[in-house]
């Protein structure tokens, strides 16, 4: 049985998992104590199943929407490929084709490379997910898909995307000459593409970083340095000193209610490490009680029951039907919404000319105000021209 050019760099990944890969980059990039790994998790793995949808779809003639109702096996998960995943993936490889066809040159789709020369990691390797390499002369561009919603990647100064630059540059310097290097993040939940372009020699500066801290990681005797970055998706987050040291520092110091603007300023910068921290102490508990081990003044409890649902629909429908019940009282009747009339309008079941009368019923309220760092690229808003509601601190009077 012969593999797919997915499923072959799949396996190899496997086999030779980098603890300093490009992926890993936020971490041990910024912090030498870093530990990646944890459970996998459902979102991770439909992510995984997406990435190989779309890789397949970008060497071949396919389109993600072929692969709908297919089962994927991934991180111990079953994954039904549905319409949600080919939308995700399907803007991804459009964007990719409409690259290629517009820049010509050769398409790399999960290309694997070498990755030991430049951590110095025993049998690293590193996977991008597609590259487009100039003919001749030209622009070396190195994309990559995140198929999270919960937090916008940006392309610059992403240190994942420039250890995947470093890797194909490398590989593809010596045959084209290659001027200049654009790292895409292509973000299809939040309609997002961001680019970044950097110059061979500012390249060459973050090859130096990349060494530097790969060095400071392997050697493991320099002190941890907790951020927002590096502290999100460590497994030690809960059991580092360092931060522990830090966020109770940060919190005995300032009282919401008498600080000043500069200590406010960063304080607020903190927020999200912090918050990230709440969330490993509330996890690490959880793991040891789970594990039977005792944490003084907490216990597991029985959670909230879930809602109540037939065993056998099939069944139900077919007792209460025999009970003579109206329609009306059997089944549930709820008009579509908005987002589900616009699909049916992108299948054509809706006309053109219908959607138009559609749209005029469609009404979407603006986002709430909230608080965002200044290098934020959504425009800030003026106090005087929006009526806000006063925010809960939780603070007693």
């Amino acid at each position: 049985m012969s593999l797919t050019k997915t499923e072959v760099a799949k396996a190899v990944a496997e086999v030779y998992h980098a603890k300093y890969g490009a992926s890993g980059w936020p971490g041990w990039g910024y912090c030498a104590q870093w530990i990646g790994g944890g459970a996998a998790s459902l979102y991770a793995a439909t992510g995984s199943v997406i990435h190989e949808v779309a890789a397949e779809c970008l060497t071949s003639q396919s389109n993600c929407s072929d692969y709908i109702g297919k089962t994927y096996e991934s991180d111990g998960y079953t994954i039904i490929f549905n319409e949600s995943h080919a939308e995700i993936g399907q803007f991804y490889v459009d964007t990719m084709r409409g690259l290629h066809a517009s820049l010509g040159g050769e398409l790399l789709v999960e290309q694997g490379f070498d990755l030991e020369y430049l951590t110095k990691e025993l049998g690293a390797r590193s996977t991008l997910d597609s590259a487009i390499v100039p003919k001749v002369r030209g622009e070396l561009l190195v994309c990559d898909l995140k198929t999270g919603a919960g937090v916008a990647v940006d392309a610059v100064n992403n240190g994942q995307g420039v250890i995947y630059a470093i890797l194909a540059y490398d590989q593809y310097s010596m045959v084209t000459d290659i001027t200049s290097v654009r790292i895409m993040i292509v973000q299809p939940p939040l309609n997002s593409v961001s680019e970044w372009v950097l110059s061979i020699e500012e390249l060459e500066q973050w090859r130096t970083k990349v060494i530097e801290a790969a060095t400071a990681a392997q050697a493991g005797n320099v002190a941890a340095t907790p951020g927002e970055k590096q502290c999100r998706w460590c497994s030690k987050a809960a059991t580092c000193t360092e931060l522990n040291n830090l966020v109770f520092e940060a919190v005995e110091a300032n009282d919401p209610k008498d600080i000043a603007t500069d200590d406010l300023a960063e304080a607020m910068s903190k927020v999200e490490m912090i918050e990230g921290w709440i969330k490993s102490i509330r996890a690490e508990t959880e793991r040891r009680l789970l594990d039977g081990r005792t944490v003084a003044g907490w216990k597991l409890v029985q959670g909230k029951r879930g809602n109540r649902q037939w065993s056998k629909p099939a069944d139900a429908e077919a007792l209460l039907k025999s009970m003579r019940l109206k329609e009306s009282d059997m089944y549930d009747f709820k008009l579509i919404s908005p987002t589900t009339a616009d699909k049916l309008a992108k299948a054509g079941t809706i006309g053109p000319k219908q959607w138009e009368k559609v749209q005029q019923l469609i009404t979407q309220s603006e986002g709430a105000p909230s608080v965002a760092p200044e290098s934020d690229k959504r425009p800030a808003l003026v106090p005087g021209s929006i009526e806000f509601q006063p925010i809960e601190t939780g603070v007693p009077e």
